[in-house]
């Protein structure tokens, strides 16, 4: 039974048919911020049609896609977007930074009576993330072009990185990979500040809890971005690159 079939058939039960939708979608974009292709999936589209404004499980679907927030932001936050006549308005400077964007929609959804004790508990928790994101940044910019590492500011400023980074790794993890990638971190800065939050000096090394499959030669020794990159996705305390935004 093609998905189509399946969902008009259960089209009274959005919750399972939302989860189902959602879950395919990021499936077949593999996680893509690409917004074109997740509205072309056929399964976004099929969502839209059955759930419209005005249509019988319209609410239900919008509590459901509410719920699903926390683990599918980029095609819940569309769904939404797609199914509701006036919705928040995202400032432009949080366009496409996913904590943001979701903080945005539960926040319409609270007042609005669509959230229940997890979202709220979400909700808590991405503030907590917004705050500490900040002000791992700010200290990061003031850090990363100092030169005299022996200076006393710089020394503050790394033990403060180190301090909030070993709270809260999983906001910090990504912050580093992508100040590194871009790069607006140094490669010996980049390595520095995830070998000291992690206390991993070689992430080839770390491989004790590594999933079936994941073997030494997945690490390139010449390239450490690379080598951290195949560990914070594969060998971190959060698997998957793409949820670690939304994980304490």
């Amino acid at each position: 039974m093609d998905d189509d079939t399946r969902f008009r058939t259960h089209i009274d039960r959005p919750r399972k048919i939302i989860k189902e939708a959602l879950s395919a979608i990021d499936r077949d974009t593999e996680f893509s911020s690409n917004l074109a292709a997740i509205q072309k999936h056929r399964n976004f589209t099929l969502i839209v049609e059955l759930y419209r404004s005005g249509s019988a499980g319209h609410e239900s679907a919008i509590r459901a896609l509410v719920e699903q927030v926390e683990h599918h932001p980029w095609v819940a936050a569309l769904l939404l977007r797609a199914l509701i006549k006036e919705p928040p308005a995202i400032p432009a400077e949080h366009t496409g930074k996913l904590p943001y964007i979701a903080e945005t929609w539960i926040t319409w959804a609270n007042r609005r009576g669509y959230t229940t004790e997890r979202s709220h508990r979400f909700l808590a928790w991405m503030r907590i993330h917004r705050k500490v994101t900040e002000r791992f940044m700010r200290v990061l910019a003031k850090w990363r072009y100092c030169e005299d590492h022996d200076c006393k500011q710089c020394n503050r400023r790394w033990s403060m990185l180190v301090g909030i980074g070993k709270r809260y790794p999983s906001v910090v993890y990504p912050i580093v990979m992508t100040e590194w990638a871009i790069p607006r971190l140094s490669d010996e800065k980049g390595h520095a500040l995830m070998a000291t939050i992690s206390g991993i000096n070689d992430p080839a090394e770390n491989l004790r809890h590594a999933p079936p499959g994941v073997e030494s030669h997945h690490f390139d020794a010449n390239d450490r971005f690379l080598s951290w990159y195949e560990w914070f996705r594969r060998l971190g305390p959060i698997v998957a690159p793409h949820q670690l935004w939304s994980k304490p």
